[in-house]
């Protein structure tokens, strides 16, 4: 559960990162 949960945050933050570049 907590790792869906991280790993959701973590993908979410990447795609901002991402879609900033």
């Amino acid at each position: 559960m907590f790792w869906l949960v991280a790993n959701g945050t973590i993908t979410e933050l990447c795609y901002r990162y991402v879609m900033t570049i």
